[in-house]
């Protein structure tokens, strides 16, 4: 294996402006973001993209790079391996999470709150950095907008139903 190994993984916001965090057993039970390694011959954006899908079942809008970092035969994780964890800020406008079996647990939390989980120091990096940047306020239209469309699709069924 070639190193240092390319890996995407995103904060993701969701239409309640809170984000998504993930527990699992190859960071020794600490929480993170979900995410993986990159394959050959495929960008970081359809890399990110697939990752996603395959951990937690979400589709992403507003993807955004935020952090590159880098992992040499850290601790944190449960064998030596020298990672590059490009990190990313995303949207995803539905919070249903449909994890695969590497996700032991997950929760949608407000920003300031997921700093008290137990997570791995690159995602506490990570958020601190969604903070600083105050990221809320940037998906904060798109979630406005998602609620919109919410309750136009409802009145619609409701419409539907009583005709």
């Amino acid at each position: 294996m070639v190193y240092p190994i390319p890996t995407v993984g995103a904060l993701v916001t969701g239409p309640c402006l809170r984000v998504l965090i993930v527990r699992t057993l190859k960071w020794r039970g600490s929480w993170g973001v979900p995410g993986g390694k990159v394959e050959w011959g495929e960008t970081l954006d359809s890399a990110l993209r697939r990752e996603l899908r395959e951990e937690v079942g979400l589709e992403l809008a507003s993807v955004q790079f935020a952090l590159l970092q880098e992992a040499v035969e850290d601790a944190q994780f449960h064998r030596p391996v020298h990672f590059m964890l490009i990190n990313y800020y995303a949207f995803s406008a539905t919070t249903a999470v449909s994890p695969n079996h590497e996700i032991a647990e997950w929760a949608w939390v407000p920003p300031r709150q997921a700093l008290d989980y137990p997570l791995n120091s690159f995602t506490s990096r990570l958020i601190q950095g969604y903070l600083d940047a105050d990221m809320s306020d940037h998906y904060a239209a798109m979630a406005e907008q998602v609620m919109l469309d919410q309750v136009t699709t409802d009145q619609l069924v409701s419409d539907q139903i009583t005709a």
